[in-house]
């Protein structure tokens, strides 16, 4: 049997609070990542952040509360309650099981609710406009 083996990193992006927004990453199994902008676009602070996943490992779905229950957290929204207006902030994973099964996506969103979704695969439809054999990426 495989293991999953992710890696993940998002784009840099700039937050509305750094502080509000480091306490958040504290409780979470992320690294963050943080690059002055030269020249600042806007102004403002020239802060911006990236967050990865050091372990090999999808993006967090779980938190541990306060009681030392598992909490099941959606990671991108909570993340996009912190960016600044205007920006984007984009979640890309790739990962394997020992090559039977390939996967990759990137999610992209801002703090409005807006967001998008791209998969590294084509669908059916998009197969058959090429032909019509055709197998799935996948064992």
């Amino acid at each position: 049997m495989a293991n999953y083996e992710g890696y993940a990193r998002s784009n840099y992006f700039k937050v509305k609070d750094e502080k509000a927004f480091k306490v958040w990453v504290d409780t979470l199994p992320v690294e963050c990542h943080e690059k002055r902008r030269v020249p600042s676009l806007d102004g403002d602070s020239d802060m911006t952040f990236m967050v990865t996943m050091p372990t090999g490992d999808s993006w967090p779905s779980h938190r541990e509360d306060n009681d030392g229950e598992d909490q099941e957290i959606d990671f991108a929204f909570e993340l996009s309650q912190h960016l600044a207006d205007d920006w984007v902030c984009q979640l890309t994973e790739i990962g394997h099981e020992k090559m039977l099964y390939l996967h990759g996506y990137t999610e992209a969103f801002n703090n409005k609710g807006g967001s998008k979704f791209i998969l590294l695969d084509f669908t059916t439809s998009e197969l058959n406009e090429l032909g019509k054999h055709h197998t799935r990426n996948w064992c």
